[in-house]
C-alpha cells in the first residue's frame, strides 16, 4: 500500500462528517471531475479552479486567483502555489514545509469577505480559511494583494488580522 493510500485510508477512519471526506476525496485524482469545487462556487473542480491549475493564464481577477489558491491548498497543489505567488515573494525555500503543513489539516471551506473591483495591476481580496488542525477548528483570515506579473494575477503578500 503506498504512503499515499495509507494516508487516505487513516483520514478516512478518522474523519467522519461530509466535510472532511469532501477535502480528503478532492485531493485525489480520480475524483477531480465530478467533485465540487473547494472555493464554494458549486461548480466541478474541472471546470472551475482546475481551469486556472491548467492554466494561470486563464484566471481574470484576484478573487479567481484567491480562490484557486485556496483549492491548491485543500489538494496541496505546491507546484500551482508557488506559481501563483509574486517571483519577488515567492516561499520557495519553505515549499516542503507548506506542502507538509497543508496535507496535516482538514480545509473546512472559504469565505470571502470583501473583493473590491481591481484596477488593470492591483487588487485585494479579503478572506477567512477555515481549517480543522489536530482536532481543533481554525481559520486564517487576511487581506491579500495581487499584482500583475509576466501578464497573469499573482498572489505578492498578505496581512493577516
Amino acid at each position: 500500500m503506498s504512503k499515499f493510500s495509507k494516508l487516505v485510508q487513516k483520514q478516512k477512519e478518522n474523519q467522519s462528517s461530509k466535510k472532511h471526506r469532501f477535502n480528503l476525496e478532492a485531493r485525489t485524482n480520480a475524483n477531480r471531475e465530478v467533485v465540487l469545487c473547494s472555493c464554494g462556487s458549486n461548480k466541478s473542480y474541472k471546470v472551475c479552479c482546475g481551469v486556472f491549475h491548467q492554466d494561470i493564464l486563464k484566471v481574470q481577477t484576484p478573487l479567481e486567483l484567491m480562490k484557486s489558491r485556496y483549492t491548491a491548498y485543500v489538494l496541496a497543489d505546491i507546484d500551482y502555489l508557488l506559481k501563483s505567488h509574486h517571483s519577488s515573494t515567492r516561499p520557495i525555500k519553505e515549499a516542503d514545509e507548506i506542502l507538509q503543513w497543508t496535507r496535516s489539516i482538514t480545509w473546512l471551506g472559504l469565505e470571502i469577505v470583501a473583493a473590491p473591483k481591481p484596477t488593470n495591476k492591483e487588487g485585494f481580496v479579503t478572506f477567512k480559511a477555515h481549517f480543522l488542525e489536530n482536532g481543533i477548528k481554525n481559520n486564517i483570515t487576511e487581506n491579500s494583494r495581487f499584482v500583475k506579473e509576466n501578464e497573469h494575477w499573482v498572489y505578492i503578500v498578505g496581512q493577516h488580522s
